[in-house]
């Protein structure tokens, strides 16, 4: 989606931008960020029903929607699993066909991966941000 000065992502844009004013809870970073697309990506596609949203790609109009899956495969109650040897394989499963991985900052953020360790995270840094690990040193 193009956000040039005129057409669909431009309104979209603008639309992002107006909800942000009008709903900003500095408490509340889940309201103003996914909070944000999720309201106008509503207000756009007609409904609150993301399996309408699913089942019907014209509802939206050039905005597409995704399932869970595309960003949170594993939910933030199994933030761990990134980070722990035993769940490598299962975390790498249901993570292989995401378009981003959020590895839950609020709970993560003071866990250090081990350079070269059997993590889901190690790896998918690994293979995605090969530069940046392998500069990391002992930790990434």
């Amino acid at each position: 989606m193009s956000v040039a000065p005129t057409g669909f992502g431009h309104q979209f844009a603008a639309s992002c931008l107006r909800d942000f004013q009008i709903n900003f809870d500095g408490g509340d970073w889940g309201n103003n960020g996914p909070g944000v697309i999720t309201r106008v990506a509503q207000t756009i596609c007609g409904t609150k029903n993301i399996t309408m949203m699913l089942q019907d790609r014209n509802r939206c109009h050039e905005f597409q929607v995704h399932d869970r899956n595309a960003f949170y495969a594993v939910p933030w109650t199994d933030w761990r699993h990134f980070f722990e040897p035993e769940f490598v394989e299962e975390t790498l499963e249901r993570t292989k066909d995401s378009y981003l991985i959020h590895v839950w900052n609020k709970h993560s953020h003071q866990h250090s991966i081990k350079v070269g360790s059997n993590t889901a995270y190690g790896k998918i840094a690994a293979q995605n941000c090969p530069r940046s690990y392998a500069a990391a040193g002992k930790f990434f």
